[in-house]
């Protein structure tokens, strides 16, 4: 008995083939693309990254300029620290550190924190105009795991501080007040850690704490550069006194407040070490007889879109911590 006669297996032509494979590899580089689209923001915001952020104008004739600040400090018994951070252009000067005793006895510690290369002012051979780009802070407890403790809150501000009085002539009891409002800020403001939450872990060295913009006019523009702030004229980005009106500054980032609580264990075991860098861009203006002035670039406008996506992406960073 014959075998009925079957079909054999339609054969697919070299055309549909190729097709069919350049549509897999449309279909993988479209899920790709996705994922690389959010990395390179995040590489973008990043303050440590060189690369400059997107930019709704061109910016004509600039040198940026990548920098870091760090600082190694001891948190000492009965002691709060106060960390500020911000660039606002015009200056080198990005971040300010408060450290007093809360009981009222021992020495106060205020500093301020200004990127080297942008320390001078114009007027002295240091840049012209300045512009700030990003910034943000990379904070470290080194101390040894098995000491590890205390609490550490973070708030990132679009809204300026109320002072009673110059930050530099404010008294430990008046800096434990200012810490005290800020640690009762409300959740969606305020975040909470431990102590060892900003130890390192594998290549991760601490919490990266960008600041995000918050006046698109101020971050575009470029100021006369004036190199080192006062413990003063730094807080005025920022606060205002309750004493006196205070004519407001150019503020294009927020502020991050770091608040490190006291420690109240006696042993001396239980002391903190913590390290932080304050990493800064700035795109620059220089007198043309200079290399920086020779070296000065165009940055060009971004598409609005991506312009957008990078200001949703930096102004969320801080809800990802």
């Amino acid at each position: 008995m014959a075998k009925p006669k079957t079909k054999a297996p339609a054969l697919r032509s070299n055309r549909v083939i190729r097709k069919i494979r350049k549509n897999k590899v449309k279909q993988k580089a479209s899920k790709v693309s996705k994922v690389d689209v959010v990395s390179r923001l995040r590489e973008i915001n990043d303050p440590c990254s060189m690369h400059i952020p997107p930019s709704l104008t061109t910016q004509a004739g600039c040198y940026p300029i990548n920098q870091t600040v760090r600082l190694d400090f001891d948190q000492l018994l009965n002691y709060a620290t106060m960390i500020f951070v911000t660039n606002a252009g015009g200056t080198g000067s990005v971040a300010s550190i408060v450290s007093w005793d809360t009981v009222g006895t021992g020495t106060m510690t205020k500093l301020v924190h200004t990127l080297p290369l942008l320390s001078v002012a114009g007027s002295a051979g240091g840049a012209s105009s300045s512009k700030a780009s990003k910034v943000g802070i990379r904070l470290t407890n080194v101390t040894p795991n098995l000491y590890v403790s205390g609490r550490v809150y973070v708030a990132n501000l679009a809204q300026r501080l109320t002072l009673p009085v110059l930050p530099s002539l404010m008294t430990a009891a008046q800096w434990t007040t200012t810490m005290n409002e800020i640690k009762s800020l409300p959740e969606h403001l305020l975040r909470t850690y431990a102590g060892s939450e900003f130890t390192p872990s594998g290549k991760v060295y601490g919490k990266c704490i960008p600041c995000h913009i918050v006046d698109e006019v101020d971050y575009n523009n470029f100021y006369p550069h004036h190199g080192t702030y006062t413990f003063d004229e730094f807080f005025s980005i920022f606060c205002q006194t309750s004493v006196a009106a205070t004519a407001e500054s150019n503020r294009p980032f927020s502020t991050t407040v770091i608040v490190i609580d006291k420690q109240s264990n006696t042993s001396t075991n239980f002391l903190q070490n913590y390290v932080y860098n304050v990493d800064a861009q700035m795109l620059t203006r220089w007198p043309i007889n200079t290399v920086p002035g020779l070296g000065a670039k165009d940055v060009h406008a971004a598409a609005p879109a991506l312009v957008n996506a990078a200001r949703e992406e930096s102004s969320s960073a801080h809800a990802r911590l």
